[in-house]
């Protein structure tokens, strides 16, 4: 079982990971699948823009804007700092060492090693600005659709990855 916020880290890496031309899973819609109260969700636990998470908010003036978070430099969000710092830390280890996620070609290995990343990144319940929610949600079988989910304060059974890319809304 895990909280919204070691979800939040994990989306967040998947989203990096299928950005990125030099892995596998490049341009692929990969989910989590989550398990609530007898039903098979999935949708998104951080919004993504430019290879940034984001939020959106209302301003002062009653524009709608998003802000958009950071995993390194000053302005860094602690939780998606610790996410990277731990991949970082788990796939440089050398001059010979090659990054496995680059060879992970299946969604069973690929959920192994993102999930013991966010364990080993040790994710706090309040380091993550992100509002709790499963966003665009989804039932497996299709019946249901939501905009969101709130899932503030709750552990989350995740029991895998789904790839949506080729599924039409």
């Amino acid at each position: 079982m895990y909280t919204i916020q070691q979800l939040q880290a994990a989306d967040f890496l998947l989203k990096r990971l299928s950005n990125s031309d030099f892995f596998s899973f490049y341009n692929r819609k990969l989910k989590l699948v989550i398990e609530l109260n007898g039903s098979y969700w999935y949708g998104d636990f951080v919004n993504f823009k430019d290879n940034y998470p984001i939020q959106f908010f209302i301003e002062g003036d009653g524009d709608v804007d998003y802000t958009r978070f950071y995993s390194d430099g000053i302005n860094a969000t602690i939780i998606f700092k610790k996410i990277i710092e731990t991949y970082n830390a788990q796939t440089n280890k050398g001059t010979f060492y090659t990054n496995p996620f680059k060879k992970i070609s299946t969604l069973d290995l690929l959920f192994k090693t993102i999930f013991e990343l966010v364990d080993l990144a040790d994710i706090k319940v309040d380091e993550s600005p992100i509002y709790p929610y499963l966003l665009n949600a989804r039932t497996l079988d299709g019946k249901l659709k939501l905009p969101f989910i709130n899932l503030e304060n709750q552990q989350i059974n995740v029991v895998s990855f789904i790839d949506v890319t080729d599924v039409i809304d």
